[in-house]
């Protein structure tokens, strides 16, 4: 344990890896795999590390896994000589970076593929490259995301084909459980995990039925490999976070709060009646709090809404049936949302689950305001509020249909949606998104299509005055002042629509600020932003 005194050293927030809890977790794992006689093969997008890759290696762990071709292509580059590349591929360039690097290093790159078309180019790229890989067919065991279902019949073909194919070499099946992470504790951990090994073995017997050998069985997650009871005819295990670990397997009790090695360290700040304030925030810590949170909130709206509904409603008589309808399929949608969610854990609660519900809440609010207000005298105040509420809700939608007119007449911002999908730029920031903060001329289409989160680049029209006649180009110097890199990354084509005109041009920063190129593409430029040297000149 570290000592008090060192502890008071460090600058707060940091996070803190405890080395030895870290080595014990690595060799549990391994221990766990041996006794059970299958290979781990642990996921690397934990922690992305060679170190810790090679720590794993060392207590006896078969190879690694990744889902992002250049960080494979790092661990390839360290030594590491078996990959599972556990995603879907069907970027031509991927493949092609993925199979020279297996060929340099003489390295065993093992795919996964879920359709015609993923195999038909694993198929071309092996032979350009004349390399042969090894292939598994994936299958989604209830986390409803990359995958075949049990009783697919496209399953047999294509094995069938990558069975009898010269170019490559059959590993089997594999699957992850993810949705174990949103399981109610340990006893639904286990049965998610058994659940999945049996699909897996009833897909194995008919292939084997069609004379269709299957070398592996590959499943894993931390929750299922920790929680499983049972890992007869599995072959291997893919963890990733029980290097780590964190409060997901705390919460399911499959782990001690002592086994936790990745640790964030904050100092208190204040504290009121309630709380305590740390100097650590979300951003810090984490922003994905799960989805039962918004979900259970929403219940709480709609029986608020409804109790008011009651308890205002006119002359003692009873609720509409409109309102009755509505209320009751709020409740009814949301307990099966969380019921769902719970017992089944298929994902975690995501937001546009929750659309279907966004009518009836409207309903439920304005029909509230009506009730609340048909006792009361229809004063002028009275009407003014019912006004300026129906326009605090109305005018945001109002603003979003013109923006969804203009979009749909005009393209999404310069970009039809095919070619939002053709976008070089965005494809590069997907595979390898910058460490840092990010800017960009396209902030919401680079989070849809790359996933990477970006603030807009600065714009003439935010509150210019006399004094500050360039917008935000004056206050963005505060965000290079610290230690951490700040990147720009621009889309060339500029929007046509009126709301997107007051973006600074590339020229305009670089008159105040150093851009400096850090990688090129078809349709933008990702750069790096420094201060201007004193006298000296933007790159």
């Amino acid at each position: 344990m570290m000592k008090p005194e060192l502890l008071e050293s460090i600058e707060t927030p940091a996070v803190l890896l405890d080395r030895s809890k870290l080595i014990d977790n690595i060799k549990k794992m391994q221990d766990l795999a041996d006794k059970h006689h299958v290979n781990l093969r642990p996921h690397i997008k934990t922690h992305k590390s060679i170190k810790i890759a090679n720590l794993q290696i060392e207590q006896g762990a078969s190879g690694i896994t990744a889902s992002k071709v250049d960080e494979a292509l790092v661990f390839l580059k360290a030594g590491i000589n078996s990959i599972t590349f556990a995603q879907p591929l069907l970027t031509p360039s991927k493949i092609d970076r993925l199979f020279q690097a297996a060929l340099e290093s003489q390295a065993d790159v093992r795919m996964i593929m879920d359709s015609t078309e993923g195999l038909n180019l694993i198929v071309i790229k092996a032979e350009e490259h004349s390399y042969i890989p090894g292939v598994f067919i994936k299958i989604d065991v209830g986390l409803n995301r990359c995958g075949l279902k049990e009783e697919d019949g496209r399953i047999v073909g294509l094995a069938e084909t990558i069975h009898n194919h010269p170019r490559l070499k059959f590993c089997g099946l594999l699957s992850h459980a993810g949705h174990a992470y949103a399981a109610a504790d340990g006893n639904g951990v286990a049965q998610i995990a058994e659940n999945e090994r049996r699909q897996m073995l009833r897909i194995k017997d008919t292939l084997e039925k069609e004379n269709i050998p299957v070398p592996e069985i590959s499943v894993g997650s931390t929750p299922t490999v920790l929680g499983a009871e049972n890992f007869d005819e599995v072959t291997e295990i893919r963890p990733g976070n029980y290097v780590f670990l964190d409060q997901n397997p705390l919460r399911l009790g499959l782990v001690q709060p002592d086994e936790v090695s990745l640790t964030v360290l904050a100092t208190i700040i204040s504290k009121n009646s309630d709380y305590f304030i740390t100097d650590a925030g979300s951003k810090t810590l984490t922003s994905d709090l799960g989805g039962m949170i918004s979900t259970l909130g929403l219940l709480v709206i709609v029986v608020l809404l409804i109790w008011i509904n009651l308890r205002w409603r006119r002359g003692g008589e009873g609720p509409r049936r409109d309102l009755r309808v509505f209320a009751l399929f709020s409740v009814i949608y949301l307990a099966f949302m969380l019921y769902t969610s719970s017992r089944y854990a298929f994902e975690v609660i995501h937001s546009r689950y929750l659309i279907p519900l966004y009518p009836p809440l409207f309903f439920l609010f304005f029909r509230s305001l009506d009730s609340m207000f048909s006792q009361a005298k229809k004063s002028l105040a009275t009407r003014l509020v019912m006004v300026l509420l129906s326009v605090w809700l109305l005018y945001p939608a109002a603003q979003s249909a013109v923006i969804v007119k203009q979009a749909r007449a005009e393209g999404l911002i310069n970009y039809s949606r095919d070619s939002w999908r053709a976008s070089d730029l965005a494809v590069k920031m997907a595979e390898s998104p910058p460490e840092g903060l990010c800017f960009s001329n396209q902030s919401e289409a680079l989070y849809i299509l790359a996933g990477v989160e970006a603030h807009r680049s600065p714009r003439t029209t935010y509150h210019p005055t006399s004094q500050t006649p360039t917008g935000e180009l004056d206050s963005f110097a505060e965000y290079l002042v610290g230690d951490e890199p700040v990147y720009l990354i621009w889309f060339d084509a500029v929007s046509p629509h009126p709301h997107r005109r007051n973006f600074h041009t590339l020229e305009d920063i670089s008159a105040r600020y150093s851009l400096f190129e850090i990688q090129r593409c078809l349709d933008g430029t990702l750069f790096q932003i420094l201060p201007l040297p004193p006298g000296g000149n933007a790159h």
